[in-house]
């Protein structure tokens, strides 16, 4: 279990999702049809039960994860010949624990965003963007001030809690290496740029949207997580002011940026 993961684990609670251990051997349910190839080594079928999410090694599984359809109860399967005591792999290795959040998310007012996102004040500013946005720029600018929180560099997850949007750290962080177990109640989303100077403008809705869909991870091997997510967005950037967010890189800049953006 890695540095970034470990301020994640928690004890107690009831869990949204079971799940149990099997080897591999045992095998993994099968008999459906594959609903997504990654082209990089895993994918996911569809089968009579749930989904199956299969990791291949010269086209044989290695690595494996059932779960329902009620996104209730799984069994990952591992080999049966696993390393023991502190090298003992995580069983929910990348990328099955970012797959189940982003179902899991998509079916409870969610989403996992490409995205850097600090606190400031009490409240969160989320800054999505494509590689080379200047998402991990951004978080090392937040990073020297002690009095704000870089929830992750790269991917965070958003959703609709106790009546309002909020922003949560995750594991999954990306060059800059920085994350916290917190969240916060969204102030504003930001879909950045590099620019010469920072100047927010506010985002209509509709243009909003297109934005931070093509920033979000996408259940594509189902529909009906995929059209959650779709009326996800559209009450997000219609409930929480969205802002085209060209910045220059100094905080005092994307400050003033983001006082510009509050009035």
């Amino acid at each position: 279990m890695g540095r970034l993961y470990r301020p994640f684990l928690h004890a107690g609670g009831d869990p949204t999702l079971d799940l149990s251990l099997a080897p591999l051997d045992r095998g993994v349910p099968a008999g459906g049809v594959v609903a997504f190839d990654s082209g990089l080594g895993w994918r996911i079928v569809a089968t009579a039960d749930g989904w199956s999410f299969v990791g291949l090694r010269a086209n044989r599984p290695y690595h494996a994860l059932a779960v329902d359809r009620e996104w209730r109860k799984g069994t990952v399967f591992l080999p049966a010949r696993l390393r023991s005591g502190a090298g003992r792999p995580f069983p929910i290795a990348y990328p099955w624990e970012m797959l189940l959040f982003t179902s899991l998310l998509g079916h409870r007012d969610g989403a996992i965003v490409h995205a850097t996102a600090v606190v400031l004040d009490g409240e969160g500013w989320v800054f999505a963007g494509p590689h080379r946005a200047g998402k991990s720029t951004l978080a090392r600018l937040f990073k020297a001030r002690s009095d704000v929180t870089v929830l992750n560099d790269d991917r965070v997850a958003v959703r609709h809690v106790h009546g309002h949007w909020h922003v949560f750290g995750t594991p999954w962080a990306g060059s800059a290496r920085l994350n916290a177990d917190r969240s916060a109640p969204i102030r504003g989303v930001c879909l950045i740029s590099h620019g010469r100077a920072t100047k927010p403008t506010r985002l209509q809705p509709a243009r909003a949207a297109s934005k931070l869909l093509a920033r979000c991870l996408h259940p594509y091997w189902e529909p009906a997580a995929t059209s959650k997510l779709l009326d996800t967005i559209a009450r997000i950037v219609t409930e929480v002011p969205c802002y085209d967010f060209p910045f220059a890189p100094s905080f005092s800049s994307v400050l003033r940026g983001l006082q510009v953006a509050e009035r």
